[in-house]
């Protein structure tokens, strides 16, 4: 079962917590994790799937679709690039920061093998492959996340594009990034 780092899981719990109409939504099997003896540990892993269940119930409440998942991987990307994993943002320069990408996907994820390639000044690729938890949702955070990151790290004029996906028959994830020169 694919799991995710307790880091991003405890924040979403958190979000639930603070907000009892979207808790409300939650699916039984769910609510154990808004339990106040239930303890979230930044260093554990947690099922994926109910990461996306905790999930689903935020932008049910939000009323939102993709552009919603969209704003809460640009939120993650904000979290971690001014906390977590600051030393890793390089302001001013989105690639050297994009190329921190791999890491950090798998400092919050146990399956999945992300690369980026860099074909141009300001472009970037990122590939995901043999992700074990792939939804149409995390494929909308993923696209927040890399146009937040980009941002975090000065590129303007900021277009990700998701170009090819495992739910359209494709082997992998594809998106494309493009911006403009932080100079």
């Amino acid at each position: 079962m694919p799991k995710i780092k307790g880091t991003s899981f405890g924040q979403t719990v958190a979000a639930l917590k603070a907000n009892p109409a979207a808790a409300a939504r939650l699916e039984p099997r769910l609510r154990k994790y808004l339990d106040d003896n239930e303890l979230i540990s930044i260093a554990d892993w947690y099922p994926e799937e109910d990461q996306i269940g905790l999930l689903r119930a935020v932008v049910q409440q939000l009323g939102g679709g993709a552009r919603v998942w969209e704003q809460m991987g640009h939120a993650a990307a904000r979290h971690a690039l001014t906390r977590v994993y600051k030393s890793m943002l390089r302001e001013g320069d989105p690639t050297a920061t994009i190329r921190k990408m791999p890491v950090i996907w798998s400092s919050y994820h146990d399956t999945g093998r992300l690369t980026v390639a860099i074909p141009g000044p300001c472009e970037a690729i990122y590939t995901l492959v043999d992700y074990g938890a792939p939804t149409r949702e995390m494929c909308s955070i993923n696209n927040g996340y890399y146009r937040g990151m980009i941002e975090l790290a000065g590129g303007g004029d900021i277009e990700v594009t998701h170009d090819e996906c495992v739910h359209s028959g494709n082997a992998s994830c594809v998106w494309h990034a493009k911006w403009s020169d932080p100079a």
